[in-house]
């Protein structure tokens, strides 16, 4: 079904440099393309608008201003003027003056308030850009005993506090954080797996309960394909309806509208399904753009088993490796606040108006206000206890909007400043948390199960990572130095001098600080690290001396690493690349403990369980020694939880093999497309699924 090639654009551009002054349109044009979008310009200035007058620049260094007649979303709130009746006693009028000084004195300390007041972490900031979030299952209701909630948004698992995704350790704490992560994601994943409807009507209800509307024509009969083909998880889909929600509010003949400019685009390629066949379309010069006739190809094979269920549409996908849309938080705020069937609204941008991601976040949020919020001197836990933490919610830790760390970690955020647009109808391969693209399934090095070693036979257990310096473009005017794979290569062969610090899982009665293990950093990289640069520096400029830096100052190898070598590897890490790593299902599947680093959600997001099915990692892997000296027994640690690895590597295939396959893939396609087709029909209400029990089916 799927080639398995030589991988997406983002594995692809690991075998060639950018050509700034190619005519072609390969991938690593594309990909120049991309950062030439987003390049951060300092002479452009937004032009004045409402926001702007409000506003300052959200990463102005100067505290942001609100005005005390809006509120975060831009709704109006009542006037704190005073307001006197002409009837009022003579008493009451002679002191308006005093009225009218104590107003202005409201208004002001309002204002402060509004600016120091810290975000609420439950009502705004929290929620991730896309929509609100939707309710969990109420079929299941376990209480865990160690997890208290708090006011705040925070919560706490054992003695350790969580805050927007990330496990801060407690050093006093006797119990080891990752102990207790790893029990409250086998919970979690148990819950979700025994709550899953049964049958259509738990399906419908499901449904509605979780989204306030009924589901799309032809559910039963995506509801059939599930059952015959063993689809696990037939809940799971939150991820289409965030992306889609905001479309609620823009009508049906705009969107027709906009997928008919975006179907003419250089970079787009169009499915059109009619009468039950499904085709592809485009413009584009195939030997010109990498990947132009494969992806085109793969979205077709994912549509054709259920085509015949699908009403005439056409569906434009880009072709491109990164995401395209942002829209600001304000808009989207406005956009899912409309009713969903009928107030449709102008959702035109000027693109002009204002740029960069902090504007798709909420005002009061971190990304926000980032200079406000930087702190000096910040630990990352590696030289001593203090600053330690981990992901212990990865879709929280994706909401760049409350982590404005990533905007310095990641090349997909560094220095770019993207317009702010309209909605576009153009479904995507990959996003952050912060894009408005519809996100579909990238088919790139998808694999089916093979044999593989059993982990007790595998000989290598240093960790292993092998790719190019792919994930920005690099040049002097960017500070590539801390993106993902450059910093995850610097950690693990030049860290040069010094201790590194890392929590014992010995079991004595001590705390974590007192059981803590001190050890060379240079020594800890040789016993556990496996991490280099393969080939040459690409996506590099050569004129300005960087390509030069990053050969001499970075570890690279010209010894590849084969299949069968592979495979005798516990450990590996996945890391983003340009986008989305198209490398983790083959990495699953092939039996290791995956240890992956990302902020860019996918389709399966809702489906698999970090913790469970691989370890997570934070971006700028300050956790990385302490995952691996959890896990990994080694004389000098002899502690290592070995027996656990090897469970969640299992688990981690078990998964690939079962919740991976071309049916799951085809399911989540399906199911989007149903939904697609309601937002452009003409009558929205004419597209919804009415239910009958003679459409069940017995599940296998």
């Amino acid at each position: 079904m799927f080639d398995g090639g030589d991988g997406s654009a983002t594995s692809r551009t690991e075998e060639a440099l950018l050509s700034p002054n190619s005519q072609s349109l390969s991938a690593n044009d594309r990909h120049r393309f991309s950062m030439e979008n987003y390049q951060y310009d300092p002479k452009k200035s937004p032009s004045t608008n409402k926001l702007t007058e409000r506003i300052r620049s959200p990463l102005a260094d100067t505290v942001v201003q609100f005005d005390y007649e809006e509120d975060d979303t831009g709704k109006a709130k009542g006037s704190l003027a005073s307001k006197y009746h002409i009837l009022q006693l003579r008493l009451l009028r002679s002191f308006r003056s005093v009225f009218k000084g104590l107003g202005l004195a409201a208004v002001l300390i309002l204002v402060l308030w509004l600016s120091f007041a810290p975000a609420d972490p439950v009502s705004e900031s929290n929620q991730w850009p896309q929509e609100p979030k939707t309710e969990a299952s109420m079929r299941v209701n376990r209480k865990s005993a160690y997890r208290h909630k708090f006011r705040a948004g925070s919560s706490m698992l054992g003695d350790h506090r969580i805050t927007h995704g990330i496990l801060e350790v407690n050093s006093d704490s006797t119990v080891h954080p990752i102990r207790l992560l790893l029990e409250a994601a086998q919970e979690k994943w148990q819950e979700k797996v025994a709550r899953q409807s049964r049958t259509l009507k738990e399906a419908v209800d499901e449904y509605k309960r979780r989204y306030r509307q009924e589901p799309p024509k032809g559910f039963d009969k995506w509801w059939n394909y599930v059952i015959e083909n063993n689809v696990p998880l037939p809940d799971e889909y939150d991820q289409i309806y965030r992306d889609l929600a905001p479309f609620y509010s823009v009508s049906p003949a705009r969107l027709n509208r906009r997928i008919e400019e975006a179907s003419d685009s250089m970079h787009t390629f169009t499915l059109k399904v009619v009468e039950g066949e499904v085709t592809a379309h485009y413009s584009y010069d195939t030997g010109k753009v990498e990947s132009g006739e494969q992806r085109p190809n793969h979205q077709v094979a994912l549509i054709q088993p259920i085509a015949h269920h699908l009403p005439d549409m056409s569906i434009v996908m880009s072709v491109s490796d990164t995401p395209l849309n942002l829209i600001s938080w304000q808009y989207r705020s406005e956009l899912m606040n409309r009713d969903k069937q009928e107030d449709y609204i102008d959702d035109e941008v000027d693109r002009d108006s204002v740029n960069g991601h902090a504007w798709a976040c909420p005002v009061s949020s971190p990304l926000f206000n980032s200079e406000r919020n930087k702190k000096g001197d910040r630990k990352d836990g590696l030289l001593d206890m203090e600053g330690k933490t981990f992901i212990s919610d990865l879709r929280e830790y994706m909401n760049i909007c409350n982590h404005p760390e990533l905007m310095e970690q990641h090349g997909i955020l560094i220095g770019k400043n993207p317009p702010i647009e309209s909605l576009s109808p153009i479904i995507s391969l990959s996003k952050t948390a912060l894009h408005a693209d519809i996100l579909g399934i990238p088919t790139e090095q998808w694999v089916e199960g093979g044999t593989v070693p059993a982990w007790s036979d595998r000989k290598n257990d240093k960790i292993m990572w092998r790719g190019s310096n792919t994930g920005m473009h690099y040049d002097s005017t960017v500070s590539w130095k801390n993106s993902q794979r450059i910093r995850l290569v610097n950690m693990t062969n030049r860290a040069g001098g010094g201790d590194i610090v890392t929590m014992s899982r010995g079991a004595g009665r001590g705390s974590l600080s007192d059981l803590a293990d001190i050890t060379s950093w240079a020594q800890l990289n040789e016993e556990l690290m496996d991490i280099k640069f393969t080939g040459k520096p690409l996506q590099c400029d050569k004129r300005d001396g960087t390509c030069e830096q990053i050969a001499r100052d970075y570890a690279f190898t010209d010894l590849k690493i084969n299949h069968e070598d592979a495979l005798q590897y516990k450990y590996i890490v996945d890391v983003d690349g340009n986008a989305w790593s198209a490398r983790f299902n083959r990495l699953l599947n092939s039996g290791a403990l995956v240890l992956k680093a990302t902020i860019m959600p996918e389709w399966y997001s809702d489906r698999i369980q970090p913790w469970v099915h691989f370890v997570p990692l934070k971006m700028d892997f300050s956790d990385l020694y302490d995952v691996v000296q959890f896990f990994r027994p080694s004389s000098s640690n002899p502690h290592g939880d070995d027996e656990t690895a090897a469970r969640i590597a299992s688990a981690g295939r078990q998964w690939a093999l079962t919740h991976w396959r071309r049916e799951d893939m085809t399911a989540y396609v399906f199911r989007l497309y149903l939904e697609w087709a309601r937002l452009i029909a003409a009558d929205r209400n004419s597209r919804n699924f009415v239910y009958s029990p003679d459409m069940e089916i017995p599940k296998r």
